[in-house]
């Protein structure tokens, strides 16, 4: 089964700042924080599955690049037609 995870491999090498970055996992706060939201919100639809989120060790993380795409999507719904295209 391949990973979901898109972390670089590492095998006798230094990764960069700007790779680790790119791919480490957001917290609830910080999601919180990037769409000015309370975490308890985050929390909650990160619990609902209206949030892609995934849960380690009892917390919620998040991908960037998931959260994104839910983002373009909730702004399609809102903004377009039945199709997706935005108005």
């Amino acid at each position: 089964m391949k990973s979901v995870l898109t972390y670089p491999t590492v095998f006798n090498s230094v990764l960069k700042y700007s790779e680790i970055m790119e791919n480490r996992l957001l917290t609830c706060s910080e999601v919180a924080r990037w769409f000015n939201m309370d975490e308890a919100t985050v929390q909650r639809m990160s619990r609902t599955g209206e949030l892609p989120a995934v849960k380690i060790g009892g917390r919620y993380r998040f991908r960037q690049d998931d959260l994104e795409e839910w983002f373009n999507k909730q702004m399609r719904k809102g903004n377009g037609d039945e199709k997706g295209n935005v108005l």
